[in-house]
């Protein structure tokens, strides 16, 4: 039996909301990892729907995001988040504290690059 893909898809919109807050209080780190696990929902939303079964184990974005036959804007996105699942949380990745690597302005645009890939999901979901 498949997965409902609005699960996905409602962690995704809940992950936005966290990502949102954490920008506010000026928790960076929060910001990139969350941007990160905004488009692998996304991602495993939209791969449910159509392949009609269980998404893949994965925190490769890349590789979904061209199983899914993204656009190149998705592309690259995908290939900008990529990293953040383990340079926000592995001080052996990050070169020590994760948290001395993000700031507003890396935070941001890792967030908007999630909101670009949640967005594409959900106009593709919906359609």
């Amino acid at each position: 039996m498949a997965q409902d893909w609005g699960n996905w898809l409602e962690l995704a919109e809940h992950e936005m909301e966290e990502a949102r807050g954490a920008l506010a209080a000026g928790l960076y780190q929060m910001v990139a990892f969350f941007s990160h696990q905004i488009a692998e929902a996304s991602f495993k939303a939209l791969w449910i729907r159509e392949a009609d079964g269980l998404p893949p184990r994965t925190h490769n974005l890349v590789d979904m995001a061209e199983h899914l036959d993204a656009p190149s804007e998705i592309l690259v996105a995908a290939r900008d988040l990529n990293p953040l699942y383990s340079a926000t949380r592995y001080p052996d990745v990050a070169n020590g504290n994760p948290a001395k690597n993000y700031d507003q302005s890396n935070a941001s645009r890792a967030l908007s690059g999630a909101e670009e890939v949640f967005q594409w999901c959900s106009r593709r979901l919906r359609s």
